[in-house]
């Protein structure tokens, strides 16, 4: 069985004590990139081929969490390092982590909601090897990443779907008091 290696971008956490202590505690190993050093990617990869073990990397290439629970613009980070260390990626869709105590969300949080985990075949990097410009690659790998995670959040979304009705009185139970779930959108106040 492969290792898996977490990437952590944000290089402040490791910073705090207490949350270093955490992640140790939690990971057996981590790799942190600082996203003040420019090098910071270039150093990831080198440690990836470097590396005598056999690994699996795991990135978030949104690199943030979202506000509004919806898939935001991916970075070319993750392509560029799939690209470099000759790894193919296997798109990983978590449904459910946005009711956690912590997503940004406004909706009402949970200590420990039910996280399911989907999986999509992987996407080879070799099949891109057709297309010379190194940076125009580096933007279809991306590209191909953000369709095939649009798509599996649209065919989730649609498998546990319900009636306009029922989506609205779930929307006001999961939300918080005075929070404004309906309006109609040709009112002007």
């Amino acid at each position: 069985i492969k290792q898996i290696v977490p990437v952590i971008s944000k290089s402040f956490l490791t910073k705090n004590p207490w949350m270093a202590v955490l992640l140790k505690g939690i990971l057996e190993r981590f790799y942190v990139v600082d996203e003040s050093n420019p090098m910071g990617i270039k150093n990831l990869i080198k440690f990836i081929n470097d590396t005598d073990d056999d690994i699996n990397v795991l990135i978030f290439p949104e690199g943030r969490l979202s506000n509004n629970n919806i898939l935001m613009k991916m970075f070319d980070g993750p392509s560029k390092i799939s690209l470099d260390t000759n790894s193919d990626i296997i798109p990983i869709f978590l449904d459910g982590p946005e009711k956690s105590i912590f997503s940004r969300t406004k909706s009402k949080l949970e200590y420990f909601p039910k996280i399911t985990v989907f999986f999509r075949q992987a996407i080879k990097v070799s099949s891109f090897k057709h297309i010379e410009d190194q940076k125009e690659k580096i933007q279809s790998i991306t590209q191909k990443m953000y369709d095939v995670l649009c798509d599996m959040n649209t065919k989730i979304k649609i498998n546990n779907s319900s009636t306009l009705f029922q989506s609205l009185i779930e929307k006001y139970k999961n939300s918080k008091s005075k929070e404004i779930i309906f309006t109609d959108h040709e009112k002007y106040y």
